[in-house]
């Protein structure tokens, strides 16, 4: 889904997102507005901060 749905939380809420790929590549996710407190592996281009989710593969972000 391109973009994707807006994510609405309130501060100290803990959210916890699970990304299925099922497109035919690698994908990444960016997190806009989201400060990288301490987790700045899990955000950005494949292979510079972080492995991509290969075709078939998940990753859940904490």
């Amino acid at each position: 889904m391109f973009p994707g749905p807006t994510l609405e939380v309130k501060n100290g809420d803990t959210l916890v997102v699970k990304v299925v790929n099922r497109a035919r590549y690698n994908v990444t996710i960016h997190w806009h507005g989201i400060r990288q407190m301490r987790t700045g592996w899990a955000d950005g281009p494949e292979f510079v901060t972080q492995c991509p989710i290969r075709p078939g593969g998940s990753y859940t972000y904490r």
